[in-house]
């Protein structure tokens, strides 16, 4: 019988499965892929702590701003030293060393996190701390890409970085929300949500200028479709962004909701192309 174990889980929904004995490329995409899901954990933290300054079911986004924090640390360690509970080996000197650079970077964050809980943060200093730590883990996880031998690698890295983009175009909603850095937070969420749809479609179609084949896997194609209808629910509330931004309460409790639903779906994504890549 073949044994299993299970890693860190980032969300409710998703199980990432590696077995004992995995190959050595199986280890590298599941490290891989966790060191991308420490990389929308940037950005999912800074959701939840701009929900709270925005009202924003206030009390869960406390509670799950507390499991990203968790889950950061506890994958950033697993990544550092390797974790075979969690199915990632050691890193290589190379991986290593951009994973060296997260410590002082993920402590100022944790600063300006904590002191914005307790309504003594600097928005500014927040965010700067935040660009600071989601660019060094955009560098970890080209690092880690570097090293696949996949031919999957392409398409997973460009699934990968979707999670990370649902997030950010909320982000960027409700910095517009709270009157923040307006026109710079309208450039971002029309970059932003341009790739997201375009990758979208890319994956759907395909995309050469992209790299992207057009999936033929059928449960991979359904969730597309589920993602694809998610993202047609969201695009209003990217449009107000864009040329009002006079959100109601209900509309910001729509954009946490709505980027949720595109983060647990394009998670999905991922699992199922990393679940083939790996043979499973």
């Amino acid at each position: 019988m073949r044994k299993w174990i299970l890693p860190v889980l980032v969300l409710g929904a998703s199980v990432f499965l590696v077995p004992v004995g995995a190959d050595e490329e199986a280890q590298k995409l599941t490290a891989t892929n966790m060191a991308g899901r420490n990389r929308f954990l940037t950005q999912k933290s800074l959701k939840e702590v701009l929900q709270v300054m925005l009202a924003v079911n206030v009390d869960a986004s406390k509670q799950d701003l507390a499991k990203s924090i968790d889950t950061f640390e506890k994958q950033l360690a697993g990544l550092v030293k390797g974790d075979a509970e969690m199915g990632v080996p050691a890193p290589s000197a190379a991986v290593a060393g951009e994973l060296a650079k997260f410590a002082p970077l993920w402590k100022a964050y944790r600063v300006q996190l904590d002191a914005t809980l307790a309504g003594k943060g600097d928005l500014d200093a927040l965010l700067a701390a935040n660009a600071s730590l989601l660019e060094q883990a955009e560098a970890a996880v080209k690092a880690f890409e570097a090293e696949l031998k996949t031919k999957a690698g392409p398409a997973i890295s460009r699934a990968m970085r979707q999670r990370m983009l649902s997030q950010k175009m909320a982000n960027q909603i409700y910095l517009i929300a709270l009157k923040k850095n307006v026109d710079a937070a309208r450039q971002q969420l029309q970059a932003v949500s341009d790739t997201f749809g375009q990758v979208l479609l890319g994956f759907q179609n395909g995309d050469a200028a992209l790299g992207l084949a057009a999936a033929e896997d059928p449960a991979v194609r359904r969730q597309l479709e589920g993602v694809a209808a998610t993202w047609t629910g969201f695009q209003p509330l990217v449009k107000k962004g864009l040329e009002g931004g006079n959100f109601s309460a209900d509309e910001l409790a729509q954009v946490a909701a709505g980027s949720t639903r595109l983060l647990t779906e394009s998670n999905t994504v991922c699992t199922l192309l990393e679940a083939a890549a790996k043979g499973k």
